[in-house]
């Protein structure tokens, strides 16, 4: 959980409220959680998605 929060801390404040990326963030914090990744690759696949979802918004 501690690592979970960390990440949490990273994210830029503008993402606190695009429900989108909160959708991001749940997938991959869903699939660290129940084993599926490691707490770096989650953190790299929730980095990649953002990046691709904003730049795909600009």
């Amino acid at each position: 959980m501690e690592d979970f929060y960390s990440v949490m801390d990273r994210i830029n404040i503008a993402a606190r409220y695009d429900p989108q990326i909160w959708e991001i963030v749940w997938q991959e914090a869903n699939a660290y959680f129940s084993g599926g990744r490691n707490v770096e690759d989650a953190m790299r696949n929730i980095q990649s998605r953002v990046s691709i979802y904003l730049a795909e918004q600009g």
